[in-house]
């Protein structure tokens, strides 16, 4: 089951936006210019993104893509080209947590990434004709209800990494705890998540070392109805910031520390309420944000839960 419009308290608005007019223009007004303001973000920072400044060397070209899986989708430049990555959170629920029961979900995360390509391209040249690179890490994810919306999700993963260059192919080992807590504020409906993620690479081949990174992440969405419907879905959108401090980065295997300790995400997602289904599997949510990271920052297409 794709992870999607998770987590959410009930909102005494969400069917009620039809029969106020007046309230239905405020709110997509409201709508408009945090998307307007989002896609702004975004175009400005691309400048800056496709300019960077980027070894071609195989250590640090590939840095980022070790690590895919954790730090999800998104758009890099390595001195010409151009690495997208797309995660697709794959999961299943098999007990939901209660007060007296131990959630369990198995976490089945994918990504595939495609070198030299960018989404645009799919309208002049089409879809590209091969995978440059796919990682897979399965795992499971434990669900405690600790407290009044409180919830505590350990989890283990493991496995493997491929892709089209040489040495880069990997085994992949994580593991995690996150607390998160649902509120309300005003007409938001929020989720406060604090995290802390270890995650190891292991290169094949020999010729590059291992490397390991530990991450605490503290991150805020606040999500609200957008004010209109498509079919019988009323669309709603979340404003999201994550700040991640790492307390050991990742590194280029030879050339020492490439990513910044402290980096800042920020975006838009939308998603339905009901969530729309194929084959009663529902639908991610999807959005946009910006990520800065110094070398590795990126826009990032979102598909599911933002963090």
């Amino acid at each position: 089951m794709l992870r999607s419009c998770q987590r959410s308290v009930p909102h005494p608005d969400m069917n009620s936006s039809r029969t106020k007019p007046a309230r239905f223009a405020t709110d997509h007004r409201r709508f408009k210019v945090g998307l307007t303001a989002a896609l702004a973000m975004a175009i400005a920072a691309s400048p800056a993104l496709y300019g960077a400044d980027a070894t071609t060397r195989a250590d640090l070209r590939f840095t980022s893509f070790a690590f895919a899986h954790e730090f999800g989708s998104g758009l890099y430049d390595f001195n010409g080209r151009t690495l997208q990555v797309y995660g697709l959170p794959f999961g299943w629920t098999a007990v939901e947590p209660g007060e007296d029961q131990t959630g369990l979900r198995l976490r089945l995360p994918v990504t595939v990434g495609f070198l030299d390509f960018r989404a645009a391209d799919v309208i002049e040249t089409g879809l590209p004709d091969r995978v440059d690179s796919v990682s897979f890490v399965p795992g499971v994810e434990f669900a405690f209800v600790v407290a009044e919306r409180w919830r505590l999700l350990p989890y283990l993963q493991a496995g493997l990494s491929a892709a089209s260059e040489p040495d880069v192919e990997t085994d992949l080992l994580g593991a995690g705890i996150r607390a998160e807590r649902a509120f309300v504020a005003g007409e938001f409906e929020g989720l406060y998540a604090g995290a802390a993620t270890y995650s190891h690479v292991a290169y094949h081949g020999g010729s590059l070392p291992d490397d390991d990174f530990l991450r605490l992440r503290n991150s805020l969405e606040l999500k609200r109805p957008a004010g209109f419907s498509l079919g019988d879905h009323p669309i709603e959108y979340g404003l999201f910031a994550t700040i991640d401090v790492f307390v050991d980065p990742p590194t280029g295997p030879t050339t020492g520390i490439d990513v910044p300790r402290t980096q800042l995400e920020t975006g838009v997602v939308f998603g339905a309420r009901p969530e729309w289904r194929v084959w009663k599997i529902p639908l991610p949510r999807v959005g946009l944000s910006y990520r800065f990271a110094g070398d590795l920052s990126a826009v990032r297409f979102i598909l599911g839960a933002p963090f």
